[in-house]
């Protein structure tokens, strides 16, 4: 009897241990939307935008996407952005800094390496699948009225 307790809770253990392992994985994944597409605009569209005189564009996905694998080497190796100042001798804060910092070229060269995803990947839905027709209920808030109070009330709208 024993035995089949421990194996049970063996399997118990070991799948816990699978779902928080995805979990963590999910949500250390760099994504242009979410981490790398900020740095940028930062950054780097102050000349890489249409109309100057940078080689390419980094407004969006479609325009840096092509580009990852030699943006990772220009970053990895601090040649871009140009910045030839040494930080660590006299003044080291400046006006308009547009150099990376560690950990923003760490995020970068993790992008790239990750595949260049544009977006984190999605997991089933654990939303109740409705047929054509169904109606879904769903409660929608008023505005508050001028003590801070909210009504809300029941709304059911056809689903397509």
């Amino acid at each position: 009897m024993r035995t089949i307790w421990k194996r049970r809770d063996l399997g118990v253990l070991s799948v816990l241990l699978v779902f928080i392992m995805v979990n963590t994985a999910a949500a250390q994944q760099v994504t242009f939307t979410k981490d790398v597409a900020p740095i940028l605009q930062e950054k780097c569209q102050v000349c890489h935008r249409p109309g100057t005189f940078a080689p390419m564009s980094l407004l969006t996905y479609e325009e840096a996407r092509p580009w990852a694998k030699a943006i990772r080497e220009k970053v990895f190796a601090r040649e871009m952005p140009p910045w030839h100042i040494d930080k660590n001798v006299g003044v080291r804060h400046f006006k308009n800094d547009r150099s990376l910092s560690d950990q923003q070229i760490g995020t970068i060269v993790k992008w790239v390496d990750g595949g260049a995803p544009r977006k984190p990947r999605r997991y089933a839905s654990t939303a109740r699948i409705r047929r054509p027709g169904q109606m879904a209920h769903h409660s929608r808030s008023d505005r508050g009225t001028a003590q801070g109070h909210y009504r809300s009330r029941q709304v059911a709208r056809p689903v397509d």
